[in-house]
């Protein structure tokens, strides 16, 4: 039948562009990187922060009035879902929240004592999907098998939803283990954890993701990086059980006698990587120019055009 014809090496490139492709579709799946769907509804306490429709970091509620999440979060302003494991056009309930309340003495500098309570604008409507839960006030101990969940990045480069709640399965790991990986960590407030084999990771997008720990709620996620890339380190959590106290304590106290955030402080710049559509790897998009120059380069001997002197190739370098 009448057609094009295709060298073998522009067959070759096509090839591998398209089986780069799958490989990446395979990547951003339903799925964190390596984790798995949570069993529906079994965080019912667990909460999404967003800015206007932008998901923004995630929380747990710990009465029909308050929400539990990190300092680095603040906003001026959320809209606080709650009763779906879907993210976008679920079927959840959400609720305007203006006050927060940051520990006072959270740095900046190495995230200690990042935490926030945020006061919702009418109660939570509490049933089967919308619970709260307690923060424990027994430490657990290094070893512990965990579980963290949330909405975050499904993917490596680019900020990519999950369609619903994705869990991980982790253990919390020694102080000094820590220490090597993060030199600032706070023995008395901060934990790390990590699965067994570091391949599942928290990314972009994940703050606020809660520890449980045996039906306990034992942290909430403070830092991760991004671009995420394996073999993955362990992550910082706040460790709620040694803030049990200021936690109850501000949540009963009158919000005229609060003290207001530190005045130098101020919220994170929105993240730069959101982009509309599909997200192209620099290896994905090297094989396509170059199946597409071979393309162009046929076309040109079969219509006849002049060949073109030889002459040296740039080829773009990817840091892949």
């Amino acid at each position: 039948m009448a057609g094009p014809r295709f060298s073998p090496l522009l067959i070759l490139l096509l090839s591998l562009a398209l089986g780069a492709a799958g490989l990446e579709a395979n990547n951003t799946g339903e799925r964190i990187i390596n984790g798995f769907l949570c069993p529906k509804g079994k965080q019912p306490w667990q909460v999404a922060l967003f800015e206007g429709h932008k998901f923004h970091c995630s929380g747990v509620l710990l009465s029909e009035l308050w929400v539990l999440t990190v300092a680095h979060c603040h906003l001026s302003e959320y809209l606080v879902q709650m009763g779906s494991d879907i993210l976008l056009h679920g079927d959840g309930q959400r609720i305007r929240a203006t006050k927060s309340f940051i520990h006072p003495r959270f740095s900046e500098v190495t995230h200690v004592n990042d935490l926030m309570l945020v006061k919702l604008s009418a109660p939570a409507p509490l049933s089967s999907t919308v619970k709260i839960i307690s923060v424990s006030s027994q430490c657990k101990p290094p070893g512990t098998k965990c579980t963290v969940s949330g909405w975050g990045s499904i993917a490596m480069d680019i900020v990519t939803y999950p369609k619903a709640l994705m869990c991980s399965h982790v253990s919390i790991y020694p102080y000094m283990y820590c220490k090597r990986t993060f030199p600032t960590i706070s023995r008395r407030y901060m934990t790390c954890a990590a699965p067994p084999n570091r391949l599942s990771y928290m990314c972009k997008l994940d703050s606020g993701n809660p520890l449980m720990c045996g039906g306990s709620l034992q942290g909430l996620l403070s830092s991760a990086y991004f671009p995420c890339r394996p073999p993955f380190d362990p992550i910082i959590y706040i460790r709620l059980c040694k803030y049990h106290k200021w936690i109850y304590e501000t949540m009963k106290t009158p919000a005229k006698d609060m003290l207001p955030p530190p005045s130098t402080w101020q919220p994170p710049e929105a993240p730069r990587d959101y982009m509309a559509g599909p997200h192209l790897s620099p290896l994905l998009i090297l094989l396509l120019s170059l199946a597409l120059g071979a393309a162009g380069l046929e076309d040109e001997g079969q219509t006849g055009k002049p060949d073109l002197a030889p002459g040296p190739v740039t080829v773009p370098i990817f840091s892949l």
